[in-house]
């Protein structure tokens, strides 16, 4: 098995009906690790794209986490269930907006919003689950957040339903989107359909389909920078790779001519071996060049 089949990034797209961890199995049988994580969860009734990080990979996830992502959902009027999807209880009915109501709640929920996650979601609350809370029937009180919502457009498709299309930042709930939208249209509602069509530069008509019986392909970690932003490559000689993988500091003698060659470009770079696999991810902060991450050898 090749390197890149080993570490790097998969771009996977999952079906409804299964839970983000569920989906993780059988690609750690596969690939034979357990090092895999995801960068931003979908709910299990969610399908489309998830980006997941291999073994080395896993230590740039906080990079891809931040990522903006985009999703295509139809939200039902009428109805709102407990868990804000198909899933749920109905806790309310109401008669459905009309057209130009839910035209005039859109501006309410684009830039920075204030928003309240569901009371079925991962977030932590004293240690624990919030669905784990709600699930025994507690209240649950999660404070509002800060999101910031790109683009929202809502297009009608019948009285009680409107295909939703979002652009947002990291963090933001749709289901609680949409919620919010409705009760600010005088109505409520909840999902019928997620789907997540990308994150950041990664769409979904990239992804693949969780594999049966033989290691999906990944996208190298410097691939994946690339697709970023602006990535400085250097290439560092045996003996360089030898000192980074012990974590010797940059401003060493023998790294010097790697950190001058740093700070002539830009502000993140990427220091390969001869062979052309990822060393160590660094930044310049306040003018001081350090690794970001060195993966593991």
């Amino acid at each position: 098995m090749t390197e890149l089949m080993t570490n790097g990034i998969l771009l996977l797209n999952k079906p409804a009906g299964l839970s983000s961890a569920r989906v993780l199995n059988p690609l750690k049988r596969l690939l034979e690790t357990r090092k895999i994580g995801h960068t931003g969860t979908l709910d299990p009734f969610a399908s489309g794209l998830l980006v997941l990080m291999v073994n080395g990979a896993t230590r740039l996830a906080s990079r891809f986490t931040a990522l903006d992502k985009e999703y295509e959902a139809i939200v039902r009027f009428g109805e709102e269930t407990d868990t804000l999807d198909p899933e749920g209880l109905v806790i309310a009915t109401a008669d459905p907006p009309t057209p130009e109501a839910v035209e005039e709640a859109i501006p309410r929920f684009t830039g920075a919003i204030q928003q309240i996650p569901p009371a079925y979601s991962a977030i932590h609350i004293e240690g624990e689950r919030a669905y784990a809370r709600a699930r025994r029937g507690e209240r649950v009180e999660i404070p509002a957040r800060t999101v910031r919502i790109h683009s929202l457009s809502m297009i009608p498709l019948d009285p009680h339903r409107y295909r939703m299309i979002v652009r947002c930042g990291s963090g933001t709930y749709i289901r609680s989107l949409a919620r919010d939208v409705a009760r600010s249209a005088g109505s409520v509602a909840s999902l019928e359909t997620l789907r997540r069509t990308s994150v950041g530069p990664f769409r979904e008509s990239e992804a693949r389909e969780i594999p049966e019986d033989r290691p999906p392909q990944l996208l190298s970690v410097r691939d994946a920078l690339k697709r970023l932003g602006p990535l400085t490559e250097i290439v560092a000689s045996p003996e360089q790779e030898l000192l980074i993988g012990n974590g010797r500091e940059l401003d060493s003698a023998p790294l010097r001519p790697i950190l001058r060659e740093m700070e002539k470009r830009g502000e993140i770079a990427l220091i390969l071996s001869e062979a052309g696999s990822e060393l160590a991810l660094c930044e310049c902060s306040e003018g001081k060049w350090s690794y970001r991450v060195v993966f593991p050898r």
